[in-house]
């Protein structure tokens, strides 16, 4: 890594405990993500464009 110029960033993101407990109060409560588009993964710059004009929703890229 030293010679590659590889830089590592770790990301804390709290406990499973947490993240269950968030996915229970979503579904009590009914909260949904707000998904503006959907788009193929052929359609990848498409879809980066759009991401890039700042949507209100998320943007969704198809793997599968």
């Amino acid at each position: 890594m030293l010679g590659t110029n590889v830089s590592l960033q770790g990301v804390s993101v709290g406990s499973r405990a947490d993240f269950e407990g968030l996915l229970a109060f979503m579904e009590q409560h009914r909260i949904e993500p707000i998904i503006e588009t959907t788009y193929a993964f052929d359609d990848l710059p498409e879809a980066f464009d759009h991401f890039n004009r700042n949507p209100f929703g998320k943007v969704v890229i198809k793997v599968i």
